[in-house]
């Protein structure tokens, strides 16, 4: 069966047409006042992308406190490489997980075109995706030459700031045909093909340009293989592909058949298929992981089996989607006890996102294609759940997605976001931006989680972290609907970004000297600032009334970290008021580190003269820096700074005005809604007294004031919204006057919008109604049921009560009635129904562990005797939960209502003996071992629960199946025959497996343990093993042993245990042979016993480590 280009996405109608023919029982809170809003999560997870931007940022940009940023990217190499996405919260471009990033992102604008629209979001989405493909354009600078990071991982990550003052060099790193990247190129090649799949409707050329960009970077990944990271090594220790390449060569020639239509690149990607990577000791593909940056063989089975509707495909795709879901072989995913579906702990919500986003997509092709019903059913609940876990439905009721929901993550593991000054991630302690819409890593696989911006583990945040989940979202919006936030994004409060602190260092009789320091603590956005300054003002009165002039008074600087100083300059020459400022011309001062974000000046200001007259009391500047205070002094809004001769922090003085000074008015802006009567305050100050009095200038036009000025009430007239305005002035106790000030007034009608429930929803009788509604209005929102009012209410509400037939909801302003919105719904009297909650259909329970299932059941509308059987025998009466007893293979059990034959469930439990399997897995037949080392046999044993074990024919007795077998006595130099036979409880199965070991002569060696790079909570380790001997060393294995540490991942060994404890190493095929002074070299990441320690470094032993 194959299908036209483009025929995967459902329209809303046809979706859920069909979830409602395939789907039999609706999933965890599809309905009811914990559903999410999807529409607003999505419309955030947007914003997230805009907050990763680098480059030259458009006139549209919405994110306040990002600007321009790594504007010389490229310039080491000779081209423009600007723009892209900074990966997560460091600052580096790393092309692999950006590609893999834009590949998804651009399948869900494929799939689900109409969500993005419906939420005002496809505008949005467009720039973000073309924000990545513009780059990776850039970056294509030949037909086989394609730069696929800049910046460097170890620089970036050892500063702590933001994008805009980055410090560090960044490096452009590519690949080309002399040394190429396979992976990289691959997945760059599908994320364009999607790409262009979603402009063509848009920008039909543009479309084109990303499909010959797609075309070219596949002929190169195909032509010249590679791994990416052996020629940008900088990326092996953060985006290495541990999966190869040869997932990318299927995933980008599927994305090139689907975007051309061309049955050559279908072909293609059939035939790499056959070399995908295969479950261990299996012919199946592999399943026990998921589709994420590194890996794509997972979309891979989704896309072949939607795009040809073979069984094979269908079987790969379905294999790994029930190892999620109901588990296969007696295998499945770990599951929180929240329920999250839990694969890994480093970005733990990414990888579920990623698996639900593609069940989606699978559930919806078999429910368009008459499709197995209990799949469908399987694999959107199970995606539903986890979406729902993620924005709130978990133990802890909390959303993990940033500024959405209830209680969600506020310190992200990101230095933009943090806006710390002084390259220290723990300063300031709370996030000075939210960054809306980022998914964090998660909790651990107990729910715990813990919002802390250095546990990066648990509060990271990446590009690819959000692309399944904004799908996922999209998708979701469809079924289930939520407004976006129409006052998204909301202005963010401001700290000070630029100020000074100021003591004085000594005072006489004719002088003073101030240490002043300029604080550059920029974020929305950061700057490096090059042309700063900053005033001190002095009154100079009483050295006029001595007879002295400001001719009279000098100034130098003594410690001096600017550029120089000018003095004396005037500001209010009447009244002796003059100002010295300090300048920083070409002077870097940013948000970067201690030294960086500040710089001081000492400055000294001398009458020249040794009369008594020096007074600082009277001087602006003075004023709340007597006192000191700490190494940098008092912090002052009164030494204001200035960029490039304009105040941006500070006050001065008012107008070089110290006395009859007039009251000064200010101009203002309110809002008020038709009909509304709003509150507000004439501002006005007086400098040298008070006000004492206003006067009305100009009444308004639309509306009445009424109340004592300065407290007035502005009554707006009329129907219909615009604009009115009056004008005022203030009067003090001099007599004085201020000049005029307008007040501004926006006349708004009022806003009232319903969103659920929808037009002609059906509801059983008893179930709860919830309405939702969002209105722009100072007014309560009053409820009416079939023309009755109701009262005051607020969104959701909730009525339970409500008799079977069609009713009216209507929603209307209070003292408005003319604003109102209404729908029709049906109450309907449902029908009795039982369904099973547990244990889910297809689950498959091995003998060996027990032949009892624990069922739990529910049911709807139904009060009487429910009946179960068993593959039609009757097991009578029961209540739930109820024990039940299995029978060998299929147990069809069935639910029914005693008084209602129609109503009934059925699932399957499968109780099975696995086949009797014996399995030697290590060591690989003839590995050598130096005479004196143990020999440990690991192997797979099912149907038995003992071995047999036989060395060179002699019987060493029975062993336990759930454990390694050590061989240390016995073992002669030479061949050495280990015999296994599987065992069970009445004799032998008639299983044997052997493996022949050869014991040589130890060899001279030497064994060493190198730290590779430490951070907060890990490391990276290398064990170098040095043949220091005449004779090659064949075989190897060695151990330490960790008293806290721990290892996570290891490569290039067969690794047993994880410590804190032993662990042992051996070789792999292809390093089994170490030649006469050749070195091996295996690697690990590892978990620090003690967070911020150092890692421990053990000794290596083994017969190899003489």
């Amino acid at each position: 069966m194959s299908f036209p280009q483009g025929s995967l996405r459902l329209s809303l109608q046809a979706l859920l047409i069909a979830l409602l023919l395939f789907t039999s029982a609706a999933p965890a809170l599809a309905q009811g006042g914990d559903t999410p809003n999807y529409g607003e999560a999505l419309q955030k997870s947007m914003f997230f992308y805009e907050a990763q931007r680098s480059g030259p940022l458009p006139a549209d940009n919405r994110v306040s406190w990002r600007g321009d940023s790594g504007l010389q990217d490229g310039a080491d190499v000779g081209h423009d490489l600007t723009g892209g996405w900074y990966d997560a919260g460091d600052h580096v471009k790393f092309g692999f997980p950006m590609a893999a990033t834009t590949t998804i992102l651009a399948w869900g604008l494929i799939e689900y075109r109409e969500a993005y629209q419906q939420t005002g979001q496809y505008d949005i989405a467009l720039a973000n995706l073309k924000w990545a493909t513009d780059y990776f354009i850039r970056c294509h600078t030949g037909p086989n030459e394609f730069y696929g990071q800049v910046g460097n991982g170890q620089a970036d990550h050892s500063w702590w700031g933001s994008a805009e003052v980055m410090p560090m060099a960044r490096p452009a790193y590519k690949v080309d045909a002399s040394c190429p990247g396979s992976d990289l190129t691959g997945e760059t090649a599908a994320a364009l093909a999607a790409a262009s799949m979603v402009f063509r409707e848009v920008d039909a050329a543009y479309a084109d340009t990303l499909q010959e960009h797609a075309r070219q970077l596949y002929t190169f990944a195909d032509t010249y293989r590679g791994a990416y990271h052996e020629c940008i090594t900088d990326a092996t220790a953060f985006y290495r592909s541990w999966s190869g390449y040869q997932d990318e060569l299927v995933w980008g020639a599927l994305w090139l058949h689907r975007a051309t239509g061309e049955a050559a690149y279908l072909n293609k990607a059939k035939l790499e298929y056959e070399g995908l990577s295969t479950e261990q000791g299996q012919s199946a593909k592999s399943y026990r992981w998921t589709h994420a940056w590194d890996d794509k063989s997972y979309g891979s089975y989704v896309l072949m089996a939607t795009l040809t509707g073979e069984s094979r495909y269908k079987e790969d795709a379905q294999r790994w989607l029930d190892y999620w879901t109901v588990g296969v072989n007696g295998n499945r995913i770990r599951t929180t006890p929240g329920g999250l579906a839990y694969l890994d702990t480093w970005g733990a919500l990414r990888y579920s996102a990623n698996t639900s986003f593609m069940a989606l997509i699978y559930a919806d092709y078999l429910a368009a294609n008459q499709g197995d019903a209990t799949l469908v059913d399987r694999y959107h609940g199970f995606a539903v759940s986890q979406l729902e876990y993620m924005l709130g439905n978990n133990p802890r009721n909390s959303s993990y997605l940033i500024g959405y929901g209830n209680n969600s993550p506020t310190k992200p593991h990101h230095r933009t976001a943090h806006g710390s000054w002084n390259d220290a991630i723990n300063e300031p302690v709370e996030n000075r931006h939210i960054l809306y819409g980022a998914l964090v890593g998660g909790p651990d696989d107990s729910d715990n989680y813990s919002d802390a911006r250095d546990d990066y583990i648990r509060n990271e945040v990446a590009t690819d972290y959000n692309a399944g989940f904004t799908s996922a979202l999209a998708r979701l919006y469809l079924e289930f609907g939520g407004d976006p936030d129409p006052n998204f994004p909301p202005a963010e409060p401001r700290d000070d970004e630029y100020f000074v602190t100021a003591k004085p260092n000594a005072s006489g009789r004719n002088f003073i000297e101030v240490a002043g320091t300029l604080h550059n603590r920029s974020a929305w956005p950061a700057r490096n600032d090059t042309n700063l300054s900053y005033r001190y003002f002095v009154d100079l009165s009483e050295i006029y009334a001595a007879g002295y002039t400001v001719a009279d008074v000098s100034a130098r600087t003594a410690y001096n970290q600017g550029s120089g100083f000018s003095w004396p300059n005037v500001y209010d020459a009447a009244n002796h008021i003059y100002y010295i400022e300090v300048q920083f011309d070409g002077v870097a001062i940013y948000p970067g580190g201690q030294s960086a974000s500040k710089k001081q000046v000492q400055f000294r200001l001398t009458l020249d003269s040794t009369d008594n007259v020096w007074d600082n009391s009277n001087d602006f500047s003075y004023d709340g820096i007597a006192s000191g205070g700490g190494s940098f002094g008092v912090k002052t809004e009164r030494i204001p700074v200035y960029r490039g001769g304009s105040r941006v922090a500070g006050i001065e003085p008012a107008g070089g005005c110290t006395a009859g000074c007039p009251p000064t008015a200010e101009d203002q802006s309110v809002t008020a809604y038709l009909g509304v009567p709003v509150d507000l305050t004439l501002q006005a100050a007086d400098r040298d007294g008070s006000v004492t009095a206003y006067e009305i200038l100009s009444v308004p036009s639309r509306g009445e004031l009424s109340g004592n000025a300065p407290n007035l009430s502005y009554t707006p007239g009329g129907n219909t919204a615009g604009s009115d305005a009056f004008m005022f002035r203030a009067l003090d106790n001099d007599g004085l006057s201020s000049a005029a000030a307008t007040v501004s007034i926006s006349l708004k009608e009022h806003g009232l919008t319903l969103s659920s429930p929808a037009a002609d929803a059906q509801f059983d009788v008893g179930q709860p109604v919830t309405v939702r509604f969002s209105k722009d209005s100072p007014l309560d929102v009053v409820l009416w049921i079939d023309g009755v009012e109701q009262g005051l209410v607020e969104s959701p509400a909730t009525i339970t009560d409500l008799a079977v037939g069609a009713h009216t909801l209507a929603l209307s302003l209070a003292g408005r009635p003319t604003v109102q919105q209404s729908v029709q719904i049906e109450v309907v009297a449902p029908q009795p129904r039982v369904q099973f909650t547990a244990p889910q259909d297809g689950t498959v329970i091995n003998k060996l562990e027990t032949s009892q299932v624990l069922v739990r059941f529910e049911t709807v509308n139904h009060t009487g005797a429910v009946l179960l059987s068993n593959n039609g025998v009757d097991l009578g009466a029961v209540t739930s939960p109820v024990v039940v007893n299995l029978v060998d293979g299929e147990n069809q059990l069935t639910l029914q209502l005693a008084d209602a034959p129609g109503a009934s469930d059925t699932i399957s439990v499968y109780l099975t003996i696995p086949d009797p399997e014996l399995r030697i897995t290590a060591p690989a037949d003839f590995q050598s071992y130096p005479l004196g080392e143990a020999v440990t046999v690991t192997f797979d044993a099912a149907g038995g629960d003992a071995v047999a074990v036989r060395l060179n024919g002699d019987s060493l007795g029975r062993f336990p199946i759930d454990a390694p077998l050590t061989i240390s006595d016995g073992l002669n130099l030479g061949e050495n025959l280990i015999e296994l036979e599987l065992m069970t409880a009445t004799g032998s199965t008639g299983l044997t497996a052997s493996v022949t070991v050869v014991v040589v002569p130890p060899a001279g060696g030497s064994c060493r343990y190198v730290i590779q790079n430490v951070w907060n909570t890990g490391f990276v380790a290398n064990v170098e093993i040095t043949n220091d001997g005449d004779t090659p060393i064949e075989g190897w294995n060695i151990h330490w042993t960790f008293t806290r540490d721990r290892l996570e991942h290891a490569w290039n060994a067969v690794i047993d245990g994880e410590g804190p404890g032993r662990i042992d190493a051996s070789n792999l095929e292809w390093n089994r042979v170490i030649q006469p002074g050749q070195t091996v070299v295996f690697g690990f990441k590892g978990v620090l016993g003690t967070p911020n320690g150092e890692p421990e470094i053990p000794t290596i032993q083994g017969s190899v480590c003489q």
